[in-house]
């Protein structure tokens, strides 16, 4: 793309703190997301909580609000789906149904919406990427460690369980305008994700 676009490096070089890197992010295990989450200060302890147990995106954990959930179900339109006015649904896990209610109130109607700051800005943005560096939790040749990781968590525990794939690309947001199956799939393939295990949030992982 550079050279078409007669360019000798890319612009976003010059952005602090930005990764411009082609490897592909990879999963955290549960021990690692178990330190992420009891070294993590709110909000980014329940938005963790909520991308380990619906892959969701870290704008679109940021953007959930309570009237996105009905009967157990979570459906909202992520940013990367909204050009194809397509709703993703996922199955509310019970861990995150009851994380919920211990919850402070909302100010404005997001589930995180009990954080009086805008999750935007320098500081906000980078926070979770140095607690990654604190914790000694760092890319490796699997991949990239970031936030986007844990949704990969997401993704291969689902196909550990025998999930279907259909379905898992459904939950995911994995669809162009080439794809229109992905969306077409029934709620009841994706139920199961109410089934994986839930974590020990009390185990404490050194």
């Amino acid at each position: 793309m550079l050279l078409e676009a007669g360019m000798e490096r890319s612009p976003f070089d010059v952005i602090p703190s930005r990764r411009n890197n082609s490897m592909h992010q990879r999963p955290f295990s549960e021990e690692e997301f178990l330190r992420i989450f009891h070294a993590a200060a709110e909000p980014w302890k329940t938005a963790c909580l909520i991308t380990w147990h619906t892959g969701l995106r870290q704008e679109s954990v940021f953007k959930l609000r309570y009237e996105h959930i009905t009967d157990d179900v979570i459906m909202t339109m992520p940013g990367k789906t909204a050009r194809f006015n397509r709703a993703v649904r996922i199955p509310l896990h019970p861990q995150l149904k009851e994380h919920f209610k211990t919850l402070p109130k909302s100010l404005d109607g997001r589930i995180l919406g009990f954080d009086k700051r805008k999750p935007s800005g320098g500081a906000f943005s980078n926070y979770f990427g140095n607690l990654l560096e604190r914790l000694n939790i760092l890319d490796n040749n699997d991949g990239l460690a970031c936030y986007h990781s844990i949704r990969n968590s997401f993704i291969s525990r689902c196909r550990a369980a025998g999930i279907a794939e259909h379905a898992i690309r459904g939950m995911a947001g994995h669809t162009d305008s080439q794809m229109t199956d992905l969306y077409s799939h029934e709620i009841e393939s994706a139920m199961p994700v109410k089934n994986l295990p839930s974590l020990d949030l009390t185990r404490i992982c050194m």
